[in-house]
């Protein structure tokens, strides 16, 4: 299975010089409100492109796309969005007054204990995660977009 992983076109030439798609560690997230867990590389079927604007910080950076090959990962490694489980948890949380950032922050906890969600993550959200780096003998190839044309 190819899933893809959206990225700027400057971290993904840092990427393939490293030789692995790493977490992104102590960098600052690019979701503010709602931080992605710093141990993890997402991946999607569905947002790689949009993913990859939000990566973008300098306005003459395009837009990179990796596809990778699921099958040439450990499943060992591979996690629930913690998005996804925030959106499923929502009908079982008790207390309507428990809001978005405190049932993300909750399900960002539980990922590693509930991987075997993975799967329900891909298929109803469209995004999963790896938990730790991503090899360069996973990438199948490289795409380039120039998000102003």
């Amino acid at each position: 299975m190819k899933l893809y992983h959206g990225t700027s076109e400057t971290a993904a030439k840092a990427i393939l010089a490293a030789g692995e798609i790493k977490p992104r560690g102590r960098k600052k997230s690019n979701w503010k409100e709602h931080p992605s867990k710093s141990t993890y590389v997402y991946m999607t079927t569905a947002y790689a492109l949009y993913f990859g604007m939000t990566a973008i910080k300098d306005k003459n950076d395009r837009i990179a796309v990796f596809e990778i090959d699921l099958d040439s990962l450990d499943e060992d490694n591979f996690r629930p969005d913690e998005d996804f489980i925030e959106q499923y948890s929502r009908k079982n949380v008790p207390d309507p007054n428990v809001g978005l950032k405190t049932r993300t922050a909750n399900a960002r906890k539980i990922t590693d204990k509930l991987a075997y969600a993975w799967e329900d993550s891909l298929e109803f959200m469209g995004t999963m995660a790896h938990c730790g780096a991503i090899p360069k003998s996973a990438i199948s190839r490289v795409a380039i977009f120039d998000p102003k044309l």
